[in-house]
């Protein structure tokens, strides 16, 4: 696939940079590379939040993004900008709820990145038994739906696969935002499209669309390039076989999960897929 990348991109006029590293293959387009670390001109109109006080007086709610065990999303609006953002709101301290620390990790993870490929951090305050994350909102929704339509669309199409090219520019778009993650000593460890987020254009890439990796509720910072982790945590059917093992992992097992991403992309199934967790495991350590 990366072999197949260098030639789709050596026939533009723009060609591909392509940057080698132990770790990750990093394939940048130039109008990536244009994007990266830029921010947003905006941002100097917008006083982010430090506490519950100030968003509430300069922010009001759109509507509810989604709702999970531990809290919830809400579109919000900043009121004298009119510009939009993501509010995820981590309950702590209750029963069976997470410590307020682990809640921080992502705050902590997204604090350290800044790229085209990564969903951006704004801001972090607490509330009286939450903690609050202010980010880049993702208009397009999630890579997840975004393969269920394009899916359907080939099946109505009698089509048997989605088209090579925007496949390979999602690929690598999220090995670019996946490097610039790993560059800064974050594992991501639940890598899936359902934590890939779509936003419109900007690229003039094949898809049309800009894929942002997000979701760090279980990411894992590092304090050195080589030190392993040991946590099994992430989604089954995207787990490294590390992870399944119980051994050590790294940077790898992100990068599995990226491989496993772009198979469900290109065939609409899983690499491994079984009945139940068990014999899931044997596929993947197989």
């Amino acid at each position: 696939l990366t072999r197949r990348v260098d030639e789709l991109e050596s026939s533009r006029e723009d060609r591909t940079v392509l940057l080698a590293e132990p770790r990750l293959l990093r394939i940048a387009h130039p109008a990536s590379l244009a994007m990266l670390g830029s921010g947003d001109a905006d941002d100097g109109d917008v006083d982010f939040p430090t506490t519950d006080a100030e968003l509430h007086a300069n922010f009001e709610t759109v509507r509810e993004l989604g709702r999970g065990r531990f809290g919830e999303a809400t579109l919000v609006r900043h009121l004298a900008t009119g510009r939009q953002f993501a509010l995820k709101r981590t309950k702590f301290g209750a029963a069976g709820q997470p410590d307020a620390q682990k809640v921080l990790v992502e705050a902590r993870a997204l604090s350290r990145l800044g790229h085209a490929h990564v969903v951006r951090y704004h801001a972090t305050f607490s509330e009286a038994s939450a903690v609050c994350i202010l980010m880049e909102f993702a208009e397009g929704g999630d890579l997840s739906a975004l393969l269920s339509a394009r899916w359907e669309a080939a099946a109505r199409a009698s089509q048997s696969h989605l088209a090579e090219d925007e496949v390979v520019d999602w690929f690598v778009q999220l090995a670019e935002g996946l490097a610039h993650i790993h560059d800064s000593k974050v594992l991501h460890r639940d890598l899936k499209p359902e934590n890939v987020f779509v936003c419109g254009g900007g690229r003039g890439g094949p898809s049309g669309v800009t894929l942002k990796i997000g979701d760090f509720g279980i990411s894992r910072i590092l304090q050195a390039s080589a030190e392993m982790a040991k946590t099994c945590v992430g989604s089954p059917c995207y787990l490294s076989p590390e992870i399944v093992q119980g051994a050590a992992y790294g940077y790898k097992s992100d990068v599995w999960s990226l491989g496993v991403i772009v198979y469900r992309a290109m065939t609409n199934r899983f690499p491994f897929d079984a009945d139940n967790l068990a014999q899931l495991a044997l596929k993947i350590t197989a």
